[in-house]
């Protein structure tokens, strides 16, 4: 189980788990069985996962996209996480993040449900 989303991801074919509706074609599983098993349980966030990446790419160009679970051991809570491999500096990374969130990933997260966040982890 991941604490930090950003830490030990896995750049191998850990994709090839079948999830449904094309998202193993879109993203790396950087813990396979884990992400497949909440998206799963959690089948509402399947439409705006497939619906991310277009907008990910305006801000970040055709980037690598990596689905985690971050565990929070605070409150025994999980989310999954859309990690962006931003090509930019930290800082244009952040920019282009709080961009992404403020033009819309904002309107989408009552529709998520306090499951799903997207980072940037920049070059």
């Amino acid at each position: 189980m991941t604490t930090d989303p950003r830490a030990n991801r896995h750049t191998g074919d850990e994709g090839s788990h079948v999830v449904g509706s094309g998202l193993t074609y879109i993203y790396k599983f950087d813990h396979p069985d884990e992400v497949s098993s909440f998206i799963s349980s959690n089948s509402f966030l399947n439409d705006i996962l497939l619906e991310a990446p277009r907008h990910i790419y305006e801000f970040f160009g055709q980037v690598e996209l990596h689905l985690d679970v971050f565990s929070d051991p605070d409150d025994n809570t999980k989310e999954l996480v859309v990690l962006i491999d931003s090509p930019y500096p930290v800082d244009e990374s952040i920019r282009r993040e709080k961009q992404l969130y403020k033009d819309w990933f904002f309107s989408k997260l009552q529709g998520v449900r306090g499951k799903l966040s997207i980072l940037e982890v920049p070059a």
